[in-house]
């Protein structure tokens, strides 16, 4: 669907119009972040032309953590452990190497019990032979999408929408300070 519009040929006018297809960023938050990262890994492997991913953005991951769950139990019966399954956990997937754009950052919170596994793929990423950029930024004292639920800490609202402005306006990946806010 996007490479389509990329070459002004899609259904979508406004699209074809306004969109600037060299400059495309992929990003998600919590549950979205999985979903995120299959799009940004198949644009990777995939390589659509006219189109050019520039970053992508996970927020908060929910990646699943690795104690088993009865959820998971009922959906994946043949399945010994999320550990195995690349889409919740993606260091695992062999196609990271080949994650689409020049950069990743990962934001995670200390009190969120999913958090260790976005630590894991971010470092999982980093030893790939990806060679774009990557950086992760840890909320202290916060949990899962506390910016959501709370949007009144401002420190930290402002420190992950100020990242993501400069990802935005090409200011390229770097580290924030200790990369703690």
């Amino acid at each position: 669907w996007i490479a389509a519009h990329a070459d002004v040929g899609g259904a979508d006018p406004w699209l074809n119009e306004c969109a600037d297809f060299r400059r495309v960023f992929i990003g998600g938050e919590s549950a979205g972040a999985p979903i995120a990262n299959d799009v940004a890994i198949r644009a990777g492997v995939d390589r659509f032309v006219g189109v050019e991913i520039l970053g992508v953005f996970l927020v908060h991951p929910f990646f699943g953590s690795k104690e088993e769950d009865k959820l998971y139990k009922l959906l994946c019966p043949t399945r010994s452990s999320r550990d195995d399954e690349s889409r919740l956990n993606p260091a695992v997937d062999p196609r990271i190497r080949e994650i689409a754009g020049r950069g990743v950052v990962f934001f995670v919170a200390e009190k969120d019990s999913l958090r260790d596994r976005g630590r894991a793929y971010c470092e999982g990423l980093k030893k790939s032979e990806w060679n774009g950029e990557v950086e992760i930024l840890e909320s202290e004292g916060e949990g899962h999408c506390f910016h959501l639920f709370n949007p009144k800490i401002e420190k930290a609202v402002v420190a992950i929408t100020d990242r993501l402005v400069a990802l935005f306006n090409g200011l390229g990946l770097f580290r924030i300070g200790s990369g703690y806010f």
